[in-house]
C-alpha cells in the first residue's frame, strides 16, 4: 500500500506541476496577447495621428504668393499720391487687401494669384477694375482714375 501511495503522490506531483505549467503558459499567452493588442492599438492611433497631421499640414500651407506693382494715374497720366487701392479676390470678396499709393501713385500688392476686383479711391473719385494677378504680373498695372 505504501508503494501505491508513493506512486499516487508522485502522479499527483507530476499532474500538479503540469497544471501549474499550463497556468503559467496560459497567463503568459494572455499577457502576450494583451501586449500585442496594445501595440496594434498604438500603431493604429499613430497612423490616425499621422493622417490627421498630414491633413492639417495641407490645410495650413499658405497659398502661393506673388508680388505685383502698379500705379494709379489721373487723366493726364500723372501719378496720384495717397490713393486707396483695394484688392478683392473674385472668389472671396470679403478677403480684401487695402493699400495706399506712395507719392508717385505707385503701389505694391502681395497675395495669391487669381482674379480680383480692384477698387481705387483717388481725389474724391472712385473706380473699379477687373484684374488678373499672376506670375509677378498685374494686368492692368496702370489704373486710370478720371
Amino acid at each position: 500500500m505504501r508503494r501505491e501511495a508513493g506512486a499516487s503522490f508522485l502522479v499527483f506531483l507530476i499532474l500538479a506541476t503540469i497544471a501549474q505549467a499550463l497556468q503559467l503558459s496560459s497567463a503568459s499567452f494572455a499577457a502576450t496577447a494583451a501586449v500585442s493588442q496594445a501595440s496594434r492599438d498604438s500603431t493604429n492611433q499613430k497612423s490616425k495621428e499621422e493622417k490627421s497631421n498630414e491633413e492639417k499640414s495641407k490645410e495650413e500651407k499658405p497659398a502661393p504668393s506673388v508680388q505685383v506693382k502698379g500705379k494709379v494715374v489721373d487723366r493726364d497720366g500723372k501719378g496720384v499720391a495717397d490713393s486707396e487701392v483695394t484688392f478683392a479676390p473674385v472668389a472671396e470678396p470679403k478677403h480684401e487687401t487695402k493699400l495706399l499709393t506712395d507719392s508717385k501713385g505707385s503701389f505694391t500688392f502681395e497675395g495669391p494669384p487669381g482674379k480680383y476686383t480692384i477698387r481705387v479711391k483717388a481725389g474724391g473719385k472712385s473706380k473699379s477694375f477687373p484684374a488678373e494677378v499672376g506670375n509677378d504680373k498685374l494686368e492692368p498695372s496702370t489704373l486710370r482714375v478720371e
